[in-house]
C-alpha cells in the first residue's frame, strides 16, 4: 500500500529556510526479531520458561533465539530477544528468576566463560560461580524454602563435603551446606537423585525424584518425601512421609517423579510411573495436605503418558505431556486439550499469557510457543522463515489498528500438527506480534482498505474458496468478488488505487467475474466495470490517482497497438502517453509535494536520463538528482518529511543508500545504515505509515540500521521536520513577536 501519511511527533522548525538537516545515524531504526530456538542447524530445546514482570525467560539447550546468539538462556521483552552475557556452556534444566538475579542449574561447567560447574548466578550484568567449590555431579532443581535456596540433583558432595542429593546455600559464607548428612538414595535403581522441589502450604519442602530409601526413615520411601526445616520428630529427624497418614510412595522403583505443583490444599506429583499406592496411574498423582496419596487416571484413550511438567493455571493445574497440554480442575475433572501442541516439556502462565517450551514436533518445529487463545504461535514479532529460499513479503497496509502483511513464500508457521502453516497473509498485532490470517492466500502482492474492508490481490488461486486473483476480508474469512479475476494463463493482481469512488485493480488478467477486461478493471463494492475497453500488451504493475486522472504504470509498451512507454494517463475519455514514458518498467507510483513520481527499472524518459525514478512536471519527466543505481526501485511512500524509496538499489551517485532512501525535494538522504543482509541483496518491497506515525517496511533482509530485523522494520523519527517558507521577528516592548509559515503535506 503506498499513500501519504503524517509522522506523528514533535514539530521542529529549522531556521534555514526550505531545508532540513537530519543526523544520519541508526537511532530511528527499530528491529523485529523472528521466532525460533535453534541449536546449530537443528531445533533447540526449552526446558524451563519463567517470567519476571514484563520479561519472559527461557532456558534449555540452544545457541540461538531468533537471530540472537544466546547460549542456553535468553529473555524476551515483548519486542526482542536478549542474551544474558555469554550464557553457560551446557544445557540448563531449571532457573529461578529473582528480582535482582537469575540462578540456573544443569549440565554445564562454565558460565560467562568462567568455571562454574552445574550451578551459576547471573547478577549485576555478569555471571558468578556460587562458592569456591563444585558439586560432583548434576544439579537438577532449585527452590526457596524459609528464605533460603535449596538445590537438588544427582550429586553426593560439594567441595568434598557429603551432601546426598540435597544442599542448602549459606549466603553469609558463600558456601553450600548439607541440611542432612543422608538424603534420599536408591538401592534398586540408578542414578538416584532429586528431580523436583516445591514448597507446599503445609510449610514443608516437598521432594520428588528417583530413590527408595532415606536412612533416617524406616521402610521403603519411593520417589517422594518431605523436609521440614523447623519441625523434627522425637528422634531429631526432619524427613517426613505423611506422619499422620499412610506412607507415600510411587511404584515401580525404576520410574521417577520429576515435577511438583501445588494449589492451596493439594500437591500434584508428575513423572514417569504407573502406580501410586496401588492405584493405577499414568504419570500423575495428588496429595491432599500430605494426608493421602492417590493416582490420577489420564483422559481417554488412556495410553501411557509421562508427565513432563505441572504448572499453576489459575484455579486449575496445567498438565504437560509429550502429546498434549490439559488443565485439571481442583474437583478432579479433565478439560479439553489446549490446542494440539506436541513435544512440550514445560509450561508457564506469565503476564503475557501461556507459554510452552520443549522440542515441539512437526516440519515447523520450534522450542517455544505462546497460546493466542485459539492456537499456538511462535514467540517473536518478526516474520518466520518458511523455506530455504528465504521470505518474500510484498505488501503492508494499515488495518484496524494493526498491520496486514502479505507475501510469497512467507507467513506464519504452525506449531499445531492439525493446523497447516499460514502462507502469504499475516497480521502484525502490536501486542502479540505476527499472527496468521487464516486461511493463507499464499502469493499475495498488494493490499488496501476500500469502503472499510481489507482487499488483497496477487497470484491467488484457491478453488476450494472460489478465490482467484483477488479477495476481501469479511469477519474471520475471505470473501469472493464474484468469480474473481480470470484468464487463460497466469492471473495476478499487482496493485490497487481508489479513483472516482471505485477500487481500481491492475495486473495480469483478461476478465473479472466474466466481464471482459485487459489487465485493468474497476470495482464499486458490488460489481466490476470496465475502466476502458482497450488492450494493454503487458502487465499493469502500479496505479495512482493524480489531478483527477488515473495513472497506470507497468511493463506494457502499447495500448490498442499504439506505442506507450510503460505509463499512461486516463482522463475518463482519452489515454495520454505522458511524453513517451520510459525505457524500462514502472514498478511504483506516488503523489508527493503536489507532483507525480514514477519509479522502476528504467534509465531514461524519452531519451533523457532519469535513473529509476522521475518526477512529472506537467510536460516531461525530470530526474531526482542523480537518481538511484545498483538496483531497481520497487516502492514509494510519500510523507511530510520526504519521499521514501525502497528497492534493491545501493547508491545515488557516490552516496550509499542501502535498499532505502529519502528524497527531500533537493537531495537524497540515507536512513542510517539502511537495510542490509549477511549475503545476497537486501530488498524493500513496500512501505506503510501506521496510525502511530511510524514508517514500516517489508522485504527480504536481516538488519535495519545494523539491528536484527528480519523482513520487517520500522523507521521512527523523533521530530517532524518541515520546510520553513517564511520567518519574521518583530521587536515589541519587552518581547519579540515571531511570525512564521511552514509547508508540509497535510500541515497548515
Amino acid at each position: 500500500m503506498r499513500r501519504a501519511g503524517i509522522f506523528g511527533a514533535l514539530l521542529c522548525l529549522s531556521l534555514a529556510a526550505a531545508s532540513t538537516v537530519m543526523a544520519q545515524d541508526n537511532t530511528n531504526w527499530q528491529g523485529y526479531h523472528p521466532p525460533g530456538v535453534k541449536k546449530g542447524a537443528y531445533t533447540g530445546k526449552v526446558n524451563d520458561v519463567e517470567s519476571r514482570g514484563e520479561y519472559t525467560y527461557v532456558a534449555g539447550d540452544f545457541d540461538r533465539v531468533g537471530l540472537v546468539d544466546a547460549n542456553n538462556i535468553a529473555y524476551w521483552d515483548g519486542r526482542r530477544w536478549h542474551a544474558l552475557g555469554e550464557g553457560v556452556n551446557g544445557e540448563i534444566y531449571q532457573m529461578l528468576v529473582l528480582e535482582a538475579a537469575v540462578i540456573v542449574c544443569g549440565w554445564f561447567t562454565e558460565a560467562g566463560g568462567e568455571p562454574a560447574q552445574w550451578i551459576a548466578k547471573w547478577q549485576g550484568g555478569q555471571w558468578h560461580r556460587m562458592g569456591d567449590g563444585d558439586f560432583d555431579y548434576r544439579v537438577l532443581c532449585l527452590e526457596f524454602y524459609h528464605g533460603e535456596l535449596y538445590a537438588g540433583g544427582e550429586f553426593s558432595e560439594w567441595n568434598g563435603i557429603p551432601m546426598w542429593h540435597l544442599a542448602r546455600w549459606n549466603g553469609a559464607v558463600d558456601e553450600w551446606e548439607a541440611p542432612a548428612v543422608y538424603g534420599p538414595m536408591c538401592y534398586t535403581c540408578f542414578p538416584s537423585g532429586i528431580h523436583a522441589l516445591r514448597v507446599h502450604s503445609d510449610d514443608k519442602l516437598w521432594i520428588a525424584g528417583m530413590f527408595d530409601t532415606i536412612s533416617a526413615l524406616e521402610g521403603s520411601i519411593n520417589n517422594i518425601a518431605t523436609w521440614d526445616e523447623d519441625e523434627a520428630d522425637s528422634g531429631g529427624n526432619n524427613w517426613g512421609w505423611g506422619r499422620v497418614g499412610p506412607v507415600l510412595g510411587l511404584q515401580p522403583f525404576e520410574r521417577k517423579a520429576t515435577s511438583l505443583e501445588n494449589t492451596e490444599t493439594t500437591m500434584y506429583i508428575g513423572g514417569d510411573f504407573l502406580t501410586v499406592e496401588g492405584d493405577a496411574s499414568m504419570g500423575l498423582a495428588h496429595s491432599a495436605a500430605g494426608l493421602t496419596l492417590n493416582g490420577v487416571q489420564p483422559p481417554p484413550p488412556g495410553d501411557y503418558l509421562a508427565v513432563n511438567d505441572i504448572a499453576d493455571y489459575g484455579t486449575s493445574v496445567l498438565v504437560v505431556t509429550d502429546e498434549w497440554l490439559r488443565t485439571r480442575d481442583g474437583v478432579g475433572g479433565w478439560n479439553d486439550p489446549i490446542g494440539n501442541l506436541e513435544g512440550a516439556l514445560c509450561a508457564h502462565q506469565g503476564v503475557d499469557g501461556l507459554f510452552a517450551g520443549g522440542v515441539l514436533v512437526g516440519d515447523s518445529s520450534d522450542g517455544l510457543a505462546r497460546w493466542s487463545g485459539s492456537e499456538w504461535l511462535r514467540v517473536g514479532n518478526g516474520i518466520a522463515f518458511m523455506n530455504s529460499m528465504g521470505d518474500r513479503p510484498h505488501t503492508i497496509t494499515n488495518w484496524d489498528g494493526d498491520l496486514f502483511i502479505g507475501g510469497d513464500d512467507t507467513g506464519v508457521r504452525s506449531l499445531d500438527p492439525v493446523l497447516p502453516d499460514c502462507h502469504g497473509t499475516m497480521l502484525f498485532d502490536f501486542s502479540d506480534g505476527i499472527e496468521p490470517l487464516r486461511p493463507g492466500l499464499d502469493q499475495t502482492y498488494c493490499s488496501t482498505i476500500f469502503q472499510g474492508q481489507l482487499y488483497v490481490g496477487g497470484e491467488i488461486s484457491m478453488s476450494e474458496l472460489n478465490l482467484r486473483g483477488i479477495a476481501r476480508r469479511v469477519g474471520d474469512a475471505w470473501a469472493t468478488l464474484g468469480t474473481g479475476l480470470g484468464g487463460s494463463g497466469q492471473v495476478v493482481a499487482y496493485d490497487f488505487t481508489e479513483w472516482q469512488g471505485h477500487l481500481i485493480v491492475g495486473g495480469k488478467f483478461t476478465e473479472a467475474n466474466g466481464l471482459p477486461c485487459d489487465n485493468l478493471v474497476a470495482w464499486d463494492g458490488s460489481f466490476f466495470s470496465q475502466v476502458d475497453d482497450v488492450d494493454f500488451n503487458s502487465d499493469i504493475v502500479a496505479l495512482a490517482a493524480f489531478e483527477g486522472d488515473l495513472i497506470v504504470g507497468g511493463r506494457f509498451t502499447a495500448i490498442d497497438a499504439a506505442p506507450f512507454g510503460r505509463i499512461a494517463r486516463w482522463n475518463g475519455a482519452t489515454w495520454d502517453d505522458m511524453n513517451g514514458g520510459f525505457d524500462g518498467s514502472v514498478e511504483a507510483l506516488a503523489v508527493w509535494d503536489g507532483g507525480l513520481y514514477a519509479a522502476g527499472t528504467f534509465l531514461n524518459a524519452n531519451g533523457a536520463p532519469t535513473s529509476r525514478i522521475a518526477r512529472w512536471d506537467g510536460a516531461a519527466w525530470q530526474p531526482l538528482g542523480d537518481g538511484l543505481d545498483g538496483g531497481d526501485v520497487l516502492a514509494l511512500q510519500p510523507s511530510d518529511v520526504g519521499l521514501f524509496a525502497g528497492g534493491d538499489f545501493n547508491r545515488s551517485d557516490a552516496l550509499t543508500l542501502s535498499a532505502v532512501g529519502r528524497w527531500t525535494g533537493a537531495v537524497w538522504e540515507p536512513l542510517g545504515d539502511g537495510i542490509t543482509t549477511d549475503s545476497g541483496t537486501p530488498v524493500v518491497r513496500d512501505f506503510e505509515i501506521h496510525d502511530n506515525g511510524y514508517l514500516y517496511m517489508v522485504g527480504t533482509f536481516l538488519y535495519a540500521g545494523g539491528k536484527i530485523s528480519v523482513n520487517l522494520a520500522r523507521w521512527s523519527e523523533q521530530m517532524t521536520p518541515v520546510a520553513l517558507a517564511s520567518f519574521d521577528a518583530v521587536p515589541e516592548p519587552g518581547a519579540v513577536e515571531l511570525r512564521w509559515r511552514v509547508e508540509g503535506d497535510g500541515i497548515p
